[in-house]
């Protein structure tokens, strides 16, 4: 597939920064209009709904990252157009909606199907096809092979008006065919044609070493990644300060400090609980089981054990008998795979209105949460890993006062009737592993369906 067709789009990505900026010695750019010399390199300036945004000083303030992403070299998640639902296949049969929805030269955001505005809320919406020019024409572009060192390529412009600096992933885009144009960065914009059902696709690409910004239109039911916008006057301002540079990893961003509080929804059974938006609609209590603050370590509890003890080992777990070959209970012969009420540590502290997440759980937690670690969370000097919910912005805190924090699931561990599955966070990645049922694992309780 090519560009320059309407068969294929290829959208352009610009990566934004942290409320962060270092400083960038003999740092220049030049163009034939203004020579601009910059001793400070900017990546982000602020953020709204907790998300981070850049200003490049063109009026319009931009995401750091795509819907979806993890960090500024992720791309995140594909979207057909005015289609806020991800899917794996994109093809005609599976577009869910059509020209029929758009019945007047309306923005598409006004009928509620922006991608942006309904995944991040608030006054987040895709750009306009002139947004992305006037952002392209203030800035100069060069093609960056491993960004950071992440292995991944990109675009990154730096802006002639105030130095500060964004950067797109080479995206490219989704057809019935799979992914086309990897080299380039394509991104949804806006914009959209009820006449012959198409929407506007805008792309950077670098053609004979010459970087240039372009825009064309394709089917709706392609795939793009998206990177909100939102206008300086619409802004609820919030500050973000951090001491130095963000680093990059695979699915959680590094913060020396970080300035920005908890969320809380309400209560159940007298006890705090957060609602971030989950498809699922589960909610998750706001601090560990046995804490007070969601800064601090809750008690550690054995799986299927209803009490915190001093030691954690084989010979004083409840459910074995005479070896961890043996168990009384959740073992190969009686088939009970999630972890039952009267066993549950969360139900026996709080009510029956709370258990143990299960591993599904945790899954959706991991996948609709854009993930931060921060030494100090907000200047209580305490190391915390916190997901942004990337529907409606609500804050969930783990505290991580032992290097990687570990969290009970409800499941038992598939054919090893020994070990119990949970979920563990580390500046590297948020994963899941197989735990001896004896461990001693800190408890995040949600309310139950």
């Amino acid at each position: 597939m090519k560009f320059g067709t309407t068969d294929y789009i290829a959208g352009a990505i610009l990566v934004v920064g942290s409320a962060i900026w270092y400083v960038v010695k003999d740092f220049k750019k030049e163009d034939s209009k203004t020579k601009v010399e910059i001793r400070e390199k900017k990546y982000y300036s602020g953020m709204h709904q907790n998300r981070i945004y850049v200003d490049m000083g063109v009026g319009t303030l931009w995401a750091v990252y795509n819907v979806g992403a993890h960090s500024q070299t992720d791309s995140a998640t594909y979207y057909a157009w005015g289609d806020p639902k991800e899917k794996s296949s994109f093809c005609e049969d599976t577009y869910n909606w059509n020209s029929a929805l758009y019945d007047d030269e309306r923005d598409v955001d006004i009928v509620g199907r922006d991608v942006a505005h309904a995944l991040w809320g608030g006054k987040w919406q895709l750009p306009t096809v002139d947004e992305f020019s006037r952002l392209v024409k203030a800035c100069n572009w060069r093609k960056v092979t491993n960004y950071k060192n992440s292995g991944v390529d990109g675009y990154e412009g730096v802006s002639t008006i105030n130095g500060n600096t964004i950067f797109f992933p080479c995206s490219g885009g989704y057809d019935c065919n799979g992914l086309f144009n990897g080299k380039d960065a394509c991104y949804w914009t806006r914009n959209w044609s009820r006449k012959d059902d198409l929407a506007t696709c805008f792309y950077l690409s670098d053609n004979s070493n010459k970087i240039s910004g372009n825009s064309i239109k394709v089917k709706k039911y392609y795939g793009f990644c998206v990177r909100p916008v939102i206008g300086k006057t619409a802004l609820e301002v919030y500050t973000v300060k951090c001491k130095r540079e963000e680093l990059q990893f695979s699915g959680v961003n590094l913060y020396e400090s970080f300035t920005e509080y908890y969320s809380v929804s309400g209560t159940v059974s007298k006890w705090k609980y957060v609602d971030l938006g989950l498809p699922s609609g589960r909610k998750w209590a706001v601090n560990d089981l046995g804490s007070t603050s969601p800064y601090v370590t809750g008690s550690l509890f054995a799986w299927g054990e209803t009490k915190a003890k001093n030691t954690y080992k084989w010979e004083t777990y409840k459910w074995c008998e005479q070896s961890h070959g043996d168990f009384k209970k959740y073992n190969l012969n009686d088939g009970v795979k999630i972890l039952e009420l009267a066993d549950d540590a969360a139900s026996a502290k709080l009510g029956k209105s709370w258990c143990l997440p299960r591993k599904s759980d945790w899954m959706e937690l991991k996948q609709y949460c854009t993930w931060h670690y921060a030494k100090n969370f907000n200047s209580t000097g305490r190391p915390c890993y916190f997901g942004v919910s990337r529907t409606n912005g609500n804050v969930i805190v783990f505290p991580a006062s032992k290097e990687s924090p570990t969290y009970w699931t409800s499941n038992i561990s598939v054919g090893i009737p020994s070990a119990a599955q949970s979920f563990v966070f580390q500046k590297r990645d948020l994963f899941f592993e197989n735990n001896s049922r004896w461990l001693g694992c800190q408890v995040r309780a949600v309310v139950r369906e």
